[in-house]
């Protein structure tokens, strides 16, 4: 830690779950006709390395056309949530079960490695992004951080979100108790400190919007939340705002953060991985006798994971499914689609590893030594 309260060193782990799906029916609640964004699925889950990647890609989700509403805006959230089914009953006679990754509480894991705020200024007064940035000089706190104005936003009314660099990854609640000691000492008591409860998610950029950044370290996260904790009046707050959720929480683990780099960032295939070696696939494996094609490609791609003891990347674990397919003329592909293949692979390779096996920490010493440094050597999860 710097003499000012900052860390110089990234924990490496920055986390953006995007929404960006677009339904084909208009935005009905309003009434205005204009094609409305489905936040309740999870598009795309990416993990960066750097505070700044994280940065640029979430202006990157800047609404590509003027926006006429609010809710024509893409959303994100800093956190991650788990691919599973689950059971519907909206606008339908019976209830259904359909497969992806939602965005709610029960799916979602209770991580963030950035700190965001939302600076409303709803009270009485005003705070601009420049009176920001004066109380956290007069604080001695030179931070990375980013903001953008929301579709609210006007010159009378600001209205922006404020996304900070921090020394380890935090929890849904001590982002909450962040909030509340930056909203008495430098957001004036403009900030929305409800945005914090389990799968909250904040609309992404609008097309109008204004940036601002600073590059700077990162925020010792533990000496402010020790603050709170120690002073009376925050420390009550903090605990009002707290929301105690009854519903179960997916805990990502470190094999599921190692899965998950895989997934999004290791699509390449390495010489010598094939169905054909027999250091990942056994031919006796194509004698099963289960009836059902979804089970026999189920079962060999888990033969598959386990043989290689977890190590394979995404792109590899395919290209042996699609081998496994063209020995039966791709029977699975035109029967059950590519969509349907790719749901197997990503269920397998959350499974987790006999004890026998390399631990994640070793799979990716391993197998993604051209990733990014600093990745999961020294990750302690902190949930």
């Amino acid at each position: 830690m710097t003499d000012d309260g900052t860390q110089e060193q990234s924990h490496g782990h920055y986390i953006v779950s995007d929404m960006s799906n677009v339904s084909l029916k208009p935005y009905m609640q309003k009434n205005v006709g204009i094609p409305q964004l489905k936040f309740n699925v999870v598009t795309e889950q990416h993990i960066f390395g750097s505070f700044e990647e994280l940065k640029n890609h979430v202006l990157s989700l800047r609404y590509p056309t003027q926006c006429r509403c609010k809710e024509e805006c893409y959303g994100w959230t800093g956190t991650i949530f788990e691919e599973r089914y689950k059971t519907f009953k909206v606008g339908k006679p019976e209830e259904y079960t359909k497969f992806g990754r939602w965005r709610d509480g029960e799916g979602e894991t209770d991580v963030l490695g950035v700190a965001i705020f939302d600076i409303d200024n709803a009270n009485s007064g005003k705070i601009t992004e420049q009176d920001v940035s004066d109380n956290l000089a007069a604080l001695g706190l030179d931070l990375s951080y980013f903001t953008y104005t929301s579709y609210s936003d006007t010159q009378n009314q600001r209205k922006f979100r404020l996304v900070m660099d921090i020394s380890r990854l935090i929890t849904r609640d001590e982002n909450r108790q962040l909030a509340v000691f930056f909203d008495q000492h430098v957001f004036d008591g403009q900030a929305d400190t409800s945005i914090y409860d389990p799968s909250d998610f904040l609309y992404a950029p609008p097309h109008h919007t204004t940036i601002t950044s600073n590059v700077g370290g990162s925020l010792d996260t533990d000496v402010i939340l020790e603050i709170v904790a120690g002073d009376p009046v925050m420390n009550a707050r903090a605990i009002e705002l707290r929301v105690d959720s009854n519903k179960s929480t997916y805990v990502a683990t470190p094999a599921v953060y190692a899965s998950l780099r895989r997934q999004a960032n290791t699509y390449t295939v390495s010489v010598g991985v094939s169905k054909h070696n027999p250091r990942y696939y056994n031919p006796d494996w194509d004698n099963d006798t289960k009836q059902s094609h979804w089970e026999r490609m189920r079962s060999k791609m888990g033969k598959v994971w386990l043989k290689s003891k977890g190590t394979l990347t995404y792109g590899e674990m395919e290209i042996i499914a699609t081998e496994i397919d063209a020995c039966d003329s791709f029977y699975f592909n035109r029967n059950h689609g590519n969509g349907r293949l790719r749901e197997i692979i990503k269920w397998v390779m959350d499974q987790a590893v006999s004890p026998s096996s390399p631990t994640p920490n070793e799979i990716l010493a391993s197998r993604l030594a051209d990733l990014r440094s600093n990745s999961l050597k020294n990750f302690k999860p902190t949930i």
